[in-house]
């Protein structure tokens, strides 16, 4: 129609991203950098998949934990753990594929610690509080399930002894059994979700819309949306093994961003200004 008014954007997956201290995976200390390179090439808006778990709907639901940036937290008090967790974040820096396995059990080892050392005030706060009020419909059964999952080492819930996990939830026992599980993977969606919400703002400050969303939201074939959390789980890793194909946006311009691979780092793009001005003068061409 006429009079409206052209956009132009960036389909990529998080874990396609890649920066300089990222522990190689993509994580939210990669958005404002995206952002800043979106701008420069005259995109603005980034759709971002693989944020979300159990394919959510956009914008809401459970974060991948490893989409946490380690550089983010606060630091461990114990020296030597941090300087161990530092070394193994280098090594799967330089490695030259991407282990959603080792990223993701470093990640969680560090969180392990970190809440060990800060959990009970972060949980007392008044902004966790807030995050606990507005999510708690997804918050706690999210909990329970990532709680048995770990317990039987499956996301499937035909391998798992207890009954539905939503029910758990009204078992005393259970709740006693595996409230430090309970509380730690609440603490963990806390932290993610302050984390998204700043590199959000971030992008915002740079006149960029960034779209989280899940990890199926574009394979309507195998409607994983309307999944359970085990019955997608298997797909899902597999996807992430594999690296996630870009959405196709409904935008008057779309850039593809597979993967930037182990040695292109969001800042070494940023540094290729005459790159960025030949694919911002295609941009705008193809707006006119």
């Amino acid at each position: 129609m006429s009079g409206e008014r052209k956009i132009a954007g960036a389909a990529v997956s998080i874990f396609a991203l890649r920066r300089e201290g990222g522990s190689g995976s993509g994580d939210f200390g990669c958005l404002p950098l995206a952002a800043g390179l979106a701008s420069l090439a005259h995109l603005t808006q980034i759709r971002l998949t693989d944020v979300f778990d159990s394919v959510m709907e956009v914008g809401q639901g459970p974060i991948f934990p490893v989409c946490i940036n380690l550089d983010d937290l606060p630091p461990l008090a114990i020296r030597a753990k941090a300087d161990e967790y530092a070394t193994r974040a280098a090594e799967l820096e330089a490695a030259e594929e991407f282990d959603y396995d080792k990223v993701y059990n470093l990640k969680m080892h560090v969180l392990q610690d970190l809440y060990r050392q800060d959990g009970d005030s972060t949980l007392a706060s008044d902004a966790y509080h807030a995050f606990w009020r507005a999510n708690r419909s997804w918050l706690d059964r999210y909990a329970a399930y990532c709680t048995l999952r770990h317990k039987y080492g499956t996301g499937e819930a035909r391998f798992w002894s207890e009954p539905a996990y939503e029910r758990l939830l009204e078992d005393a026992h259970f709740i006693r059994e595996y409230s430090e599980d309970l509380r730690f993977h609440c603490y963990v969606q806390f932290l993610l979700s302050q984390q998204l919400a700043s590199a959000l703002e971030a992008a915002r400050s740079l006149e960029i819309e960034i779209i989280p969303c899940g990890s199926g939201s574009d394979w309507e074939d195998d409607d994983l949306a309307q999944m359970q959390p085990w019955e997608a789980e298997e797909v899902v890793r597999q996807r992430l093994h594999e690296g996630a194909s870009p959405v196709i946006l409904p935008l008057d311009s779309l850039l593809a961003v597979t993967s930037l691979g182990p040695g292109l780092t969001l800042e070494k793009l940023l540094a290729h200004r005459a790159l960025l001005g030949c694919i911002a003068k295609m941009i705008d061409e193809s707006l006119k």
